[in-house]
């Protein structure tokens, strides 16, 4: 649900939203971050393009999938927008009641294909399998930890990045859901990192 106490400003954040040509990114190095979910969250892939030129921003692509059983789940609880997403073609649905990560996989291959993949970042949870499978299609990857040490300068530098208006994400809605529930909690230490609960 959507906290008081957000993080992330949706005003900063729209300044983001301006579209940008897909066709545009083909070939052009980026840097992934996949992160998977077995049944109630949802599985996100991420692309970042650096810039190529002065003046140009950081480009996001995103893809979000979610089980296609929880479709009616999710919507009878009050988010009614999933139908919407999918139809539009924010969010796919892989069949039954839990994610099938070789939909995903795939995905991720055929996009390798499109896009120069540097480097795939991954949450170490759930990826034993799909990690192996991309390792041997060639896509370079890294485990990425989801503690205050792993997570404080990305959360530091996307936070810098959005006030600097650096980041283009399209607008896309998801995401854009995602980031406007978004709570991050500090260490004694001062380092930040989402809060799950």
């Amino acid at each position: 649900t959507e906290q008081e106490a957000r993080w992330l400003s949706l005003d900063l954040w729209d300044q983001g939203g301006s579209p940008f040509d897909l066709r545009k990114l083909k070939g052009r190095a980026c840097y992934a971050g996949l992160d998977l979910a077995r049944v109630k969250d949802v599985s996100a892939l991420v692309l970042s393009f650096p810039p190529e030129k002065p003046g140009e921003r950081i480009r996001v692509l995103c893809y979000f999938w979610i089980p296609e059983d929880t479709v009616g789940v999710r919507e009878r609880s009050g988010q009614s927008f999933w139908s919407e997403w999918i139809r539009e073609g924010y969010v796919f649905t892989t069949p039954g009641n839990t994610t099938d990560f070789k939909f995903i996989t795939q995905a991720i291959i055929d996009l390798h294909g499109i896009y120069n993949i540097i480097e795939l970042h991954y949450d170490r949870m759930f990826a034993g399998e799909i990690i192996n499978t991309l390792a041997e299609e060639g896509v370079t990857l890294e485990p990425h930890g989801q503690g205050y040490l792993s997570m404080a300068g990305p959360v530091d530098e996307l936070e810098r990045l959005l006030m600097a208006k650096e980041i283009q994400h399209g607008g896309n809605p998801v995401l854009r859901w995602m980031a406007q529930n978004v709570v991050v909690t500090t260490d004694p230490a001062g380092n930040k990192k989402p809060d799950k609960a």
